[in-house]
């Protein structure tokens, strides 16, 4: 099988809105944000679109290429449609979070049930949507990791400050 040519989308100086606590564009370095989708259409434009909000995108319509390109160089976050051309995309969710296992995964799917979702979750998802879907929704699912440690770290941070004691978790109760 040809390896699918990689993609990479420059970044385009609009910006659109994206989630309160943490922005992509504000980062120094670009986020790096794998797609696998054999959808052409739905591929190119959420990377086009994905591109403008700061992200560095890669593109693959087939699982082989997507993982031959984290072994390389691992994407901090993936996009992993469930359905692809004799692929079963969970399969690619497994061997991508092997190669790095701190790659957070989404998967889409036009095909959901709560049987995939589940298992989606057990390899390691983070989350799990279904088409149709819009930017805002995949963005706010990629990025809510990156809220809730953001938020846990400045809880961290006001308690030592105030010297508050810091409640430590007991087996004895």
């Amino acid at each position: 099988m040809t390896p699918v040519k990689d993609l990479k989308y420059s970044n385009v100086s609009e910006h659109n809105a994206a989630p309160e606590i943490f922005d992509p564009a504000d980062s120094v370095e670009k986020i790096s944000l794998m797609i696998v989708d054999d959808d052409y259409r739905f591929r190119e434009r959420l990377g086009r679109s994905l591109s403008r909000r700061g992200y560095e995108v890669h593109s693959f319509a087939d699982g082989a290429s997507a993982i031959e390109h984290a072994r390389l160089n691992s994407a901090e976050l993936a996009l992993v449609d469930l359905r692809l051309q004799g692929e079963w995309g969970l399969n690619i969710v497994a061997e991508l979070l092997t190669v790095d296992p701190e790659t957070r995964v989404v998967v889409l799917t036009a095909y959901g049930s709560i049987a995939t979702a589940i298992e989606a979750v057990r390899l390691g998802a983070k989350n799990y949507l279904q088409k149709p879907v819009g930017v805002e929704e995949i963005e706010r699912a990629l990025l809510q990791d990156f809220e809730d440690v953001e938020a846990d770290i400045g809880k961290e941070r006001s308690t030592l400050q105030n010297n508050e004691p810091i409640e430590v978790p007991s087996l004895a109760k």
